[in-house]
Parts: structure tokens; sequence; C-alpha cells
């Protein structure tokens, strides 16, 4: 058997998981289920060549244990008591003992590519190194984890014999593991930081620094801030060194200061400068919140945050004392009254050639004492006027609207515009003015029912009236005795349809603004009364004169289409007195 007896042992009855004791036919038993179990390995791309490296360590098995030599597994017995002397030695140094004493195995870096092919490493403090010095690769094999103890753990338990460093690696690598499953995973180049600080104490541990413009040393000024604007600053830390993560903690300590989501406390984790973005930032910008709700304004104020870093010895804390000033609150503007497109400030309805005035009046609501208020108002409608242009704080500014160029009956909005002059002003930039000018006589006569709506009002009206004629005719004739009704209820009808037209005529001259007419004084008393009593006595002397023939039966019917057809017409049903707003503004 070609067997180099110089090669390092390892306990091939944990491998074989036998006792010490165990008969040659238990250990031959033990051989087959371990050659199949690695060969079954050898099939998966994962493991394939950890288990050849595996198969590789079953001619020394049979060398030791199972030769036909009897002397060959005493001395191998004798030789592994002896290897655990050693180890248990090792296992019993402090942390930082022993980091430089050789190790006869090399270090198994990549578990997909077996054994290291570069110069073998044979002290922990090489080992460091070697993460140190290959980032890159140790980047992405950190968090290799999976149902066999990761490859660094297993080093320095089997072949280092550091039980100790193994545990707190172990503890490390579990953190950052890919199958960790409750709280955040630890960032990857943390996790090879702290590896590499466990591994070598002495290693230079890089420090940060703070990149903010102005920061001096010890005091962060945020600037100033004004307390209705959401008010935000930032922390910008920088890798500061030439290797490795420097990772930690921002804290802060001040109630009206917080991290963007609300909490106090923000993790970083930073490399050099230079370094792969795909490995990890070498600048972090840690946003803050500052809520000015709480502070008085035109005031100065300070929070305390502290840097704590964790990559160092022992926890190195750098206070930072950030300051800030509330500015006093720039003009705050309401008018009175208030307007919005939806809602503007009225200016009632007036006669065609009437000016209409509106006060206005600006309210500051801000630090008006420490930032007055300044500005201006101005309109674009040429027959818009308002006096002063210019205007501070609860000055009365006069809105006056002439209405000479505007057509009658028709609404009409002014859209004034407001410019601040005062930095930082807020308010509404525009003015909303609605006013209505007056009808005409024909605008309000049709406005009210259209000339379609009163021509058919008028042929049912007439239609029904010459009905009801035509019937009281047709009785009539088997009546003859009742012909001197005829006397009173034709200047009846008259005397109502002037009534009515007369009632309309006023409703709409009021509407055009001519408030002082009425039924007394739009028409004399003959024209009210004695023409339509005249009127319809003649028509009913007439239909008496008649004989009771086809005659009587068309007069009656003129007169129901004259009767009917005026009302129904030219009559509005008055539903309410019009109101008549001359001047709202005043």
């Amino acid at each position: 058997m070609n067997y180099d007896t110089n090669q390092p042992i390892e306990d091939y009855y944990a491998l074989l998981g036998v006792e010490r004791n165990a008969s040659r036919a238990q250990i031959e038993q033990a051989l087959v289920e371990y050659i199949n179990v690695q060969q079954e390995r050898l099939m998966l791309t994962l493991t394939m060549k950890a288990a050849r490296i595996a198969l590789d360590k079953v001619p020394p098995m049979n060398y030791w244990l199972l030769s036909d030599d009897p002397t060959r597994r005493p001395l191998f017995d004798q030789l592994l008591a002896e290897l655990e002397r050693k180890a248990a030695n090792r296992s019993n140094l402090h942390d930082d003992e022993g980091l430089d004493d050789e190790i006869e195995h090399p270090f198994f870096f990549d578990p997909d590519n077996g054994y290291d092919t570069e110069t073998p490493v044979y002290t922990i403090r090489e080992v460091a190194e070697k993460l140190d010095s290959e980032w890159k690769t140790t980047h992405g094999w950190i968090r290799r984890a999976s149902n066999d103890t990761h490859v660094l753990v297993g080093y320095l338990t089997y072949a280092a014999g550091r039980i100790s460093l193994a545990e707190r690696i172990d503890q490390v690598i579990t953190a950052a593991s890919e199958k960790k499953e409750t709280s955040p995973l630890m960032d990857k180049n943390e996790a090879i930081e702290r590896c590499i600080n466990i591994l070598d104490p002495q290693v230079e541990r890089p420090s940060i620094e703070i990149a903010n413009t102005h920061f001096d040393g010890k005091i962060l000024d945020a600037g100033s801030f004004i307390s209705d604007v959401p008010a935000a600053t930032s922390l910008i830390l920088r890798h500061d060194g030439d290797r490795g993560c420097v990772f930690g903690t921002v804290e802060l300590y001040t109630n009206w200061l917080t991290l963007r989501n609300g909490t106090s406390k923000a993790h970083f984790a930073l490399m050099p400068i230079g370094t792969s973005p795909e490995i990890g930032p070498s600048e972090i910008t840690i946003p803050l919140s500052i809520g000015l709700g709480s502070l008085q304004r035109d005031a100065d104020y300070h929070a305390e945050l502290v840097i704590h870093l964790e990559n160092q010895k022992q926890m190195r804390d750098i206070p930072i004392r950030l300051q800030l000033h509330v500015l006093p609150l720039p003009p705050r503007v309401i008018f009175q009254p208030n307007s919005t497109p939806s809602t503007p400030v009225p200016l009632g309805i007036v006669r065609q050639g009437e000016r209409v005035t509106r006060l206005l009046r600006p309210i500051n609501q801000g630090d008006e004492h420490r930032v007055p208020l300044q500005g201006r108002i101005l309109s674009r409608d040429p027959n818009t006027f308002i006096q002063p242009s210019s205007f501070s704080n609860q000055d009365t500014l006069t809105v006056t609207v002439d209405t000479t160029n505007r057509p009658p009956g028709e609404p009409y909005d002014i859209v004034l515009q407001v410019n601040y002059i005062t930095a930082n002003s807020k308010g509404p930039t525009n003015i909303y003015l609605r006013g209505e000018l007056l009808p005409t006589f024909r605008q309000s006569f049709f406005r009210e029912s259209s000339l379609g709506n009163r021509i058919g009002a008028g042929v049912i009206f007439a239609i029904l009236s010459l009905s009801l004629f035509d019937l009281f005719t047709v009785g009539l004739e088997s009546h003859t005795t009742f012909t001197w009704l005829l006397l009173f209820l034709i200047p009846a009808g008259f005397i109502f349809m002037m009534q009515q037209c007369l009632k309309t005529i006023v409703f709409h001259k009021q509407r055009t603004g001519d408030m002082s007419i009425d039924l007394k004084n739009v028409a004399p008393p003959w024209l009210r009364w004695w023409l339509p009593v005249g009127v319809g006595l003649l028509f009913a002397l007439l239909c008496a004169m008649l004989p009771q023939t086809a005659g009587m039966f068309w007069l009656s019917s003129i007169i129901g289409l004259l009767l009917g057809g005026g009302v129904g017409s030219f009559v509005t049903i008055v539903r309410a007195q019009p109101e008549v707003q001359p001047n709202l503004g005043a």
C-alpha cells in the first residue's frame, strides 16, 4: 500500500463513527458505509470535491486501522493520543495567544474547490490576513452555511484545535447566515471584519470621517428652519482608512430629532474608498428628521447624537452636537373674506354702469412683529381698480369694478393676483370675485320662460279657454234667460288678463332694478280697469245681440282665444320678488 506515513493523521474513529475499541469487523462495515456515502456525494455538484477529499482519507484508514500488521493500530492510537494532547494544549490557550503557531493543515478556503491551491497557510493570523487580502472572494463565501459545519469553523475546530475561537467565529457566521430567519442579517462586510478581528486582534482597525460640510469636529451646523415646513438634515459618514470594514451604530438622544423611520438608531458598515459597489459602500448618508412642532420660533437648539464604533478593540464613542436655528414664522396670509375658485367673493347684482366696491383685508398669521408682511395685489381686468395696490398686515384694500362695458344680465368673474414681497411668504396667490349685472326687461322676460315655452303655454291656455267659452255658449242656447251672465263674465275675464299682464310687467321691471314701480304706477286706472271693462262689455253686448246662431259661437271662440292666449303666452307666474343688490361691497 502506497501511503506516506509522514502525512498528518486524523481521528479516523470519529470519521467512521465507531468506538476506539471497535472490532475489525465493525471498522470494515463502517468503512464500507463511509465509502458509499461519499460516492453518493460525488454525484452532487456542491459536494463533489469535498467527497473526493473525504475519499482520499480511505487509504490512511486502511493503513492504520485495517492493516495485517498488529503494531499499526496501537501505534495509531498512540499518535492520536499525542495529537489530542497537543490540541488540548492549544484549546487551553487564550483567544489572543498562539495565533502565530504553525498548523500542519492548509486552510480549507472554498468548499466547492477543495483545498486552497495557493501557498498553504499554517497560522491563524495568516488565515485572518488571507480573509482580508481576498475580500471579494470572502464576501461571497462568508455566508455559505449548510447543514455541515462552516469551513472556517471546521478549520479552527479540527485543524487548529482552537475550540473557543471556533465558537466565536460560529456565532458571527450564524448572525450573517443566509439561513437566518429571525432579525436582520449581519452585513457581510461586518461579518468578515469581525472574523478578522477575532483571528488577529492586532489588525489595523479603520475609523470613520464625518463628511458634512458644516462640521467642525464637534458641532454639526444643520442650518435654519421654518417651523411649519418639514425639516430634515443628514449625517454623512465616510470610511477613513486603508483596509477593512468600519461598522457601528448612530444613536440619537434628543426627542425632537429622529431617523426618517421614526427610530433613534441606525446601523452602518463602510468599506475603504475605491471598493467595488458590489461589495459595499464607502460613504453613507443617514437622513434625520427634525420635529419643529415642539420648538419655539426664533430660537437656537442643540441635539446630542453619538456614533458607536463597534469594530474597535473596545467600543469607541464619537459624540456630535447638532445645532440649528428655528426662524421666525414668515407671513402666513389669509384674506377676509376668503375666496376659492368654487366660492368666489360675491360682488352682488347691480345695474350696468354702476361701480361695485368690495373691501379686502390681508391678515398675517405669522410672526408679524419680526417678519412684517409686504405684498402687492393687481388685476389684469382693465375695469377693475385696487387701492392701495401695495399692502401690509391688516390694511384695507378697496376693489372697485366699473360695469359700464359689461353685458347686462350676465355674471362675470374677476381674478386678482397676489404677489408677496416678503421672502418665504405663503398665502393665496389669487383672489376670486364674482358679480352680475341686472338684466334688461327682454332678458328677464325670456329668462323666466323661453319664447318656445311661452308660445306652447299660450296655445294650451287658448284651447282651454276656447273650450270653456264654447261650452258656455252651447249652454246658453238652451237657457237664454242666463244670457245676462255674459255682461259679468266677459269683462271679468278681460280684467283678470289685464291684471296678470301688468303684474308680469311689474315683476320684470323690478328685475331690471326699477324697484319703485308697482301696480299703481305701472298704468293709469283707466288702463287697469276701465279699458278691460269696456272691451269686455262690448264683446258681451255683441254676443247678446247676435242671434243664437253660429255667429255667437264664433265670437265666443275668439274671446276665449284672446283671453287664454294672452294669459298663457305673456303672464309670468311670480314665485318670489327679485332681490336687487346695487352695491354689496361697501
